[in-house]
C-alpha cells in the first residue's frame, strides 16, 4: 500500500463511523466515491 491508499482507507473509516452514527444520503454518496477511488477535496485539505 502506498500513502495515497492508506490515506484513502483512513478517510473511508472516518466516513463509515460517521455514517454508522447518523446515516445520510450525502455521507453514503461520499462513502461510495471514496470506495471507488475518489477522495473529496475537503478531506485532502485536512
Amino acid at each position: 500500500m502506498n500513502n495515497f491508499e492508506i490515506e484513502r482507507f483512513n478517510i473511508y473509516c472516518m466516513l463509515l463511523s460517521k455514517y454508522m452514527k447518523k446515516p445520510t444520503p450525502k455521507l453514503k454518496q461520499e462513502l461510495e466515491s471514496v470506495r471507488n477511488g475518489l477522495i473529496p477535496v475537503k478531506y485532502l485539505l485536512k
